[in-house]
């Protein structure tokens, strides 16, 4: 089941009572379930007690700016919790999966490479995010490394060391690494448009073969522009039409950013 409160203002977001509540397998950091409602909208809900009421609508934003380069399917939001909620959540459509089309990889790989070719703007984002359920700083960079090292890499390392999980001569490595990190690298590089953690459990083949991209707890470290993202499920996209998924505009050879 789902928390009263949820359920309440889930319904209040949607306008109908939610008549029905199944367990759905997922992430390891929220809650999943799919959601009946009265009117027979069936929705997927994740959410989170005691999390921050900040990370869903980031990963909602962060879904829209994956959509904004229309290569593959991601899910439609709903509707999210309000500012300073107990009980964050976030409401998608619910997708039945489905078996995967022959060239259902063949599909994948070259809608990853359009999406990568898909301008982001620059090295960062016009919003932080989340890595799991730590808060993530996406400031924009003039280069990649500069965007690496100073959003991605440094924080973490100050984070292990006040933590006391790295000590001296580990974290003198670590700051020569930094150091470095423009040399290391390689030539400089346009900014692509990545998912930012994009595994076998984030990918959904969708009913009717195709693949969609979802998202879960993390952004990766590697990538340039991180997006918003939370523990999901694979039972939960957004699918476009056959047509709209027709021609994909790069073939994966030649991605920036590599698929």
């Amino acid at each position: 089941m789902i928390l009263r409160e949820v359920a309440a203002s889930v319904a209040e977001a949607c306008g109908s009572a939610v008549a029905g509540v199944a367990h759905v397998g997922g992430g390891d950091i929220n809650e999943a379930r799919e959601v009946r409602l009265e009117d027979g909208r069936r929705l997927f809900l994740k959410f989170h007690p005691g999390g921050d009421s900040a990370m869903f609508p980031a990963e909602a934003r962060g879904l829209g700016w994956l959509a904004e380069a229309g290569t593959l399917a991601v899910p439609e939001v709903v509707a999210t919790s309000l500012p300073d909620v107990e009980v964050p959540w976030l409401l998608m459509e619910f997708l039945e999966p489905g078996p995967r089309r022959k060239d259902f990889d063949e599909f994948l790989g070259r809608g990853l490479a359009a999406l990568h070719q898909a301008d982001p703007g620059g090295f960062g984002l016009d919003h932080d995010n989340f890595i799991g359920r730590l808060p993530q700083s996406n400031t924009p960079c003039d280069a990649w490394s500069t965007f690496y090292r100073a959003q991605r890499l440094a924080p973490q390392i100050e984070a292990a060391a006040t933590a006391g999980l790295i000590g001296g001569t580990l974290r003198a490595s670590l700051d020569r690494l930094l150091d470095r990190l423009d040399d290391l690298v390689g030539p400089a590089e346009p900014p692509a448009r990545l998912h930012g953690d994009l595994w076998g459990g984030n990918l959904h083949g969708t009913a009717d073969g195709y693949p969609a991209s979802i998202l879960t707890g993390a952004t990766a470290l590697l990538c340039v522009n991180c997006i918003p993202c939370s523990s999901t499920s694979t039972s939960s996209a957004r699918a476009t039409s056959p047509a709209s998924r027709a021609s994909p505009r790069a073939t994966p050879d030649s991605s920036p950013g590599g698929v």
